[in-house]
């Protein structure tokens, strides 16, 4: 064979192989988008998920997290020419690692890892016409004869305006103790109370979204010394409310009771003010706790006084010619003689959200009920929010984001199963599940019920 035609081959058969190799590289880009990933056929959110080349295209990386229980995860998937197959490298924060292969076949995308152990995985990520894509997860303890589903997940590309929202509880998951959720207006700066397991330390931290990126949690300026918690944004978001043991005067190390205390701010780029007593008569000698307030000014708030219906009661005080009046105990619709307390109120004070303890309508400790003001400004019958949200741990501390339909609220509930543990992984897994009986944040779509 003559030289140049020597040269002409290897040049053809390189270009060739470098054209079928960058082929291959493509075979996953199907997967590649913002998602809202749903329990296949159905429309439960359970999860999001952001799925990027990365590497000049030669590595696909997605990260997922869960809507509600603070489970996150991250895979790395590129082409591996030397060994003509697909790769996953997938780790999240139960403890989990799974090192998949595979590749296209019909049209899916089969990765598995069991020519290596056992019991094994396979997951199969299948582009639907209408440029969804489901992926399915399933175990086999018997080497592949038979399978069982773990997940089956439906990615929906995200729409654009909920993007902002769905983000903020993954950066305050990875702390044991968190509760009493506030999000602004525009879904883009959250507060939240951080606490140790025993309550010795209680400080309110903030989030905040800058260039659609969400930046490490931060103790609050305003926060920090004193055991503060409840923060509340007002309607307009300039204003901030929580609860604090911190003395009237900076002077003093004597520790007070819980009174409300609010900062300001001129607006959403300014720093917040040193904090503000409400001062009387919203605080007293008693306790008052996680206050709310309408965009008229009025404030609702939880206090144990003598003047309550029961032991702790949702109290108003109403905002009129720049002052705030003597609060009074809601009706009896809402307040009964036993624990009533961490009440949201709409802003427009069309409904309110609070928790009522061991009720006979509840599933066995704080429940989340929800009343209704009519046209004349009576409260409605209280209605328990039901078992979709509320469970047999303590349910509390709600808030609603009404631009994206959303109503966050705390709880203790725990999902640890008393199993035999074969390592000590499985172990730390079951321990460190993100229900594991301390308070934590959770998400669901607005009831119907508040529609």
């Amino acid at each position: 064979m003559k030289p140049i035609l020597i040269l002409f081959f290897l040049v053809t058969t390189v270009f060739s192989q470098s054209e079928s190799d960058d082929i291959k590289t493509h075979e996953f880009d199907f997967w590649i988008g913002d998602w809202d990933v749903h329990k296949f056929g159905t429309d439960t959110l359970v999860g999001i998920s952001s799925v990027k080349p990365i590497l000049s295209h030669k590595t696909i990386e997605e990260n997922y997290q869960s809507t509600q229980y603070g489970y996150m995860g991250k895979s790395l998937n590129t082409y591996n020419k030397k060994e003509n197959q697909w790769e996953q490298y997938w780790v999240d924060n139960s403890g989990l690692r799974l090192q998949l292969s595979g590749g296209i076949r019909d049209g899916k995308m089969i990765l598995s890892d069991c020519k290596t152990v056992n019991p094994c995985n396979r997951i199969t990520w299948t582009g639907l016409t209408d440029g969804t894509v489901r992926q399915e997860w399933e175990q086999s303890k018997d080497d592949g004869k038979t399978w069982e589903k773990v997940f089956d997940g439906h990615y929906k590309m995200k729409l654009k305006n909920s993007d902002t929202v769905e983000p903020a509880l993954t950066m305050i998951s990875k702390y044991p103790k968190v509760r009493d959720f506030t999000i602004s207006t525009s879904g883009k700066e959250a507060y939240f109370t951080i606490q140790s397991p025993l309550e010795e330390l209680s400080v309110i931290a903030r989030v905040k979204m800058e260039n659609d990126i969400w930046l490490e949690p931060e103790i609050s300026v305003f926060s920090g010394k004193y055991k503060d918690l409840e923060p509340f944004l007002s309607p307009d978001n300039k204003r901030i409310y929580f609860a604090s043991n911190r003395p009237l005067d900076q002077s003093s190390t004597q520790i007070k009771d819980f009174d409300i205390w609010h900062a300001e701010r001129k607006d959403l780029d300014s720093d917040w003010s040193e904090p503000i007593p409400m001062g009387s008569p919203i605080n007293t000698g008693y306790d008052e706790f996680y206050p709310a307030v309408a965009n008229n000014g009025n404030v609702y708030f939880t206090r144990n006084s003598p003047d309550s219906k029961g032991e702790d009661d949702i109290f108003m005080s109403t905002w009129e010619n720049n002052i705030y009046k003597t609060p009074i105990s809601l009706s009896k619709s809402i307040n009964t003689e036993g624990y009533e307390f961490n009440s949201y109120i709409a802003p427009d004070e069309s409904f309110i959200i609070y928790s009522g303890y061991n009720r006979k309508d509840g599933f066995g400790s704080g429940d989340l009920y929800i009343s209704y003001r009519n046209e004349l400004g009576n409260w409605g019958e209280a209605q328990n929010l039901g078992g979709e949200i509320n469970s047999k741990y303590m349910d509390y501390c709600p808030f609603v984001h009404l631009d994206s339909k959303t109503l966050y609220f705390t709880s203790t509930r725990s999902a640890i199963n008393p199993e035999e543990f074969k390592s000590i992984r499985e172990l730390e897994a079951n321990l460190n599940r993100y229900e594991n009986g301390l308070s934590k944040v959770y998400k669901v779509s607005i009831p119907k019920k508040l529609h």
